[in-house]
């Protein structure tokens, strides 16, 4: 078992932005099993950086 904490800025129906929420990722046998937000404690130190790899791929499938 491990956890990731994850930070992202998802849009809603309209598609606007709305706004910065961290989650913490569980992942269990090496497979996702939850996705859930994130206590001040569980994520509050976490040192988050960007991830190249999902941005390429995320702009070569237009996800903006």
């Amino acid at each position: 078992r491990y956890t990731a904490c994850v930070r992202f800025n998802a849009r809603d129906a309209s598609r606007r932005y709305t706004g910065s929420t961290d989650r913490i990722a569980y992942f269990y046998g090496g497979h996702l099993n939850q996705l859930v937000e994130a206590t001040k404690e569980q994520c509050g130190n976490a040192a988050y950086k960007p991830s190249p790899e999902l941005e390429k791929l995320c702009f070569a499938n237009k996800c903006s």
